[in-house]
């Protein structure tokens, strides 16, 4: 039987991703679903949301892949926002569809592992063994920052880590899902800290939104790098507002 992805039907929190990913863009701190194109307060912002996704965006996500928007240098605001824009979404397409609900991507249930019933085939064949799913990974994330969050995931077959490989296939556990909270990236607070040819730091306000409240909870720095023409996340941390004061 194939698995239909069903909006909230996860049971159980993806402990790999509680520990390297949580919050927009990966930060390792907190745990957050990723942001939409746009926010309901500002049309500046990026919102992350807790809201699962369609079954058509489970199934036929789009590509991870994108070249770099801009030719790294002296890059003006503009011009960053734009790179942490491109960075933010690829990553958040990587931590929502493989890392933070991975019972959402595309197995069969009657395909599973003797005596881990649980653990289903994946049928997405873009994803057939742990290394293509690095792979994936490695196209917005680089390959320090996966070694650093994702080792466990990719180096053990462990079954903690929400994937196996059995006979050369990949298998995901159908109970696991997150959790996380709303919040929006305030994308005129953003400050460049460095810049250098091949990288960019830069430091952005985060808000809570819950429809309710709007104000400000903390503090996200983003570094990343561009390699091969593609800017990806090197690394990423955030602070609260109490800690920034």
């Amino acid at each position: 039987m194939k698995r239909t992805p069903i909006a909230g039907a996860a049971s159980a929190l993806f402990l790999a991703a509680a520990l390297a990913l949580g919050g927009c863009g990966g930060d390792p701190a907190s745990i957050s679903s990723p942001s939409s194109p746009s926010s309901p307060s500002s049309s500046d912002s990026s919102v992350s949301s807790t809201a699962a996704p369609s079954s058509d965006n489970t199934s036929k996500p789009t590509s991870a892949v994108t070249s770099s928007i801009i030719v790294p240098g002296t890059l003006t605001k503009e011009q960053a926002i734009e790179v942490t824009k491109d960075v933010v979404s690829r990553t958040d397409e990587i931590y929502y569809l493989t890392l933070m609900y991975p019972s959402l991507i595309k197995a069969d249930s009657g395909q599973t592992i003797p005596e881990e019933p649980g653990f289903w085939l994946v049928t997405d064949e873009r994803f057939r063994t742990k290394a293509d799913l690095r792979a994936y990974t490695e196209t917005a994330y680089t390959p320090a920052y996966v070694d650093k969050y994702f080792s466990h995931i990719f180096n053990e077959n462990d079954k903690d880590s929400g994937f196996l490989e059995y006979n050369g296939r990949l298998y995901i556990d159908s109970h696991l899902g997150g959790i996380g909270n709303m919040t929006t990236l305030k994308w005129e607070s953003l400050r460049i800290l460095s810049q250098e040819e091949d990288s960019l730091t830069i430091e952005i306000d985060r808000y809570l939104d819950d429809g309710k409240i709007y104000e400000i909870s903390g503090i996200d720095t983003y570094s990343m790098k561009i390699t091969e023409n593609i800017w990806r996340l090197d690394n990423k941390s955030s602070k609260s507002v109490n800690d920034a004061e």
